[in-house]
């Protein structure tokens, strides 16, 4: 029972700081890599900060749900089972099979076949795992007891007879003895059920930021977890798949990946496993609504996400006032300009309309002669008009209608 209220604490504490100790640490040294030397990092509250630690933040949160979940099987491998005990498959071995691994691993770790200490006792550990083999071949030789302890582990056992106390022949036994374990499994959960339900609840209306984000996928996990053992309570695990078998034998086999799977998942344990994962779910979901806000339909009013999206506006504000002062400078400038070139003409309407005249024309002009096909139209007469003279005769004659071209061409160059 302590262990089931220590679990979920240490998964908050996890999940409170680790994640946020990581985005800083990653978001430094991605900026150390990126950024050249000397060069300022950008600061909080800047948008560019804002989007690399959205970024970050979200890897990390995935790498962290993908670390609890591996975790998870891995506490399931250390825990054991009596089937890895006795070194059998749970979903293929028949009652012979086990007998006859019983038989050997008994006889190996039988207390008459040990060594004894200078006082005549045993080894304790060896006796102990003799005793742990033994009820392992009782419960799994007891076709009641074995789909008992595969289903609802071994905690169930202290409500079952001994095996060799069962009075359970027949199917329809058989099926009398699984409704009443059902019963008394979903009694013993339903109410971890509803004070789970009811502390979500809480949460989602007096303390999670963002009040939409997340909040239905938090039920639909509970829901889901509540469907799934109520399945797994009925039914069998079947056995992996022949592709996702050969994908796990190849872990095992080439990967150090392999020692944190365990060998088999029994309904127990697969329900040990999902339970884990839907809590750090809850968690993981209500910190990455809080990165976007916009998704849950309404910005939250605080958090990091608020104080983010509150420095994007500040910075945004700031820009737009910025880029308007400079727009209204520019705009005097150029109006005290224009009135600089008309000083001369005060109290002159016709000259001030002629000068208006020329500098309309020497715009258009200049937007004329800047146009690309215009500039390509003149270098080729250019280039002819170069060669003409170039390939003219040699006389004086010549030589002065060149040099005539000559200018017209330098006035050309000057017009390109």
């Amino acid at each position: 029972m302590a262990d089931s209220a220590i679990v979920p604490l240490l998964s908050y504490l996890g999940w409170s700081f680790l994640p946020n100790l990581g985005t800083q640490v990653l978001q430094n040294i991605y900026y150390r890599i990126t950024i050249s030397a000397g060069v300022a990092h950008p600061q909080p509250g800047t948008p560019i900060y804002a989007r690399d630690h959205r970024r970050i933040r979200v890897l990390v949160l995935s790498l962290y749900l993908l670390y609890t979940l591996a975790q998870s099987l891995y506490d399931v491998k250390i825990a054991g089972d009596f089937y890895t005990l006795l070194s059998v498959d749970p979903h293929h071995t028949t009652e012979k099979e086990i007998k006859t691994r019983l038989r050997r691993l008994a006889a190996r770790f039988h207390p008459d076949k040990v060594s004894q200490s200078a006082d005549g006792t045993t080894n304790d550990e060896q006796s102990r795992m003799f005793l742990q083999l033994r009820l392992a071949g009782e419960t799994l030789t007891n076709p009641s007891h074995r789909y008992a302890y595969t289903h609802f582990g071994p905690g169930i056992l202290t409500h079952l007879p001994k095996p060799e106390e069962s009075t359970i022949t027949t199917a329809k036994q058989l099926s009398l003895q699984t409704a009443q374990l059902v019963t008394l499994a979903l009694k013993q959960k339903l109410p971890s059920y509803i004070s789970t339900l009811v502390f979500i609840f809480v949460l989602n209306t007096f303390f999670l930021p963002g009040k939409q984000g997340g909040k239905f996928w938090r039920y639909l996990i509970i829901s889901g977890s509540f469907v799934l053992e109520c399945y797994l309570l009925t039914h069998d695990v079947p056995a992996l798949p022949g592709a996702l078998d050969i994908v796990v034998a190849w872990l095992r086999t080439y990967t150090k990946l392999g020692d944190l799977l365990p060998p088999h998942l029994l309904p127990f344990q697969l329900l040990d496993v999902s339970g884990r994962l839907a809590l750090s779910l809850n968690i993981f979901i209500s910190q990455i609504s809080v990165l976007f806000p916009a998704a849950s339909g309404a910005l939250p009013p605080g958090g990091e996400g608020s104080m983010q999206m509150r420095g994007w506006m500040q910075q945004l504000n700031s820009n737009l006032a910025n880029l308007a002062g400079v727009s209204n400078r520019i705009d005097q400038e150029a109006g005290g300009l224009l009135q600089l070139q008309f000083a001369p003409y005060k109290g002159q309407p016709a000259q001030v309309r002629e000068l208006r005249r020329g500098m309309k024309e020497g715009m258009v002009m200049g937007s004329v002669r800047s146009h690309p096909e215009v500039r390509e139209a003149v270098r080729r007469v250019v280039e002819r008009r170069k060669a003409a003279i170039r390939g003219g005769d040699g006389g004086s004659a010549a030589r002065g209608d060149g040099a005539d071209v000559v200018d017209l061409l330098n006035s050309d160059e000057q017009f390109m």
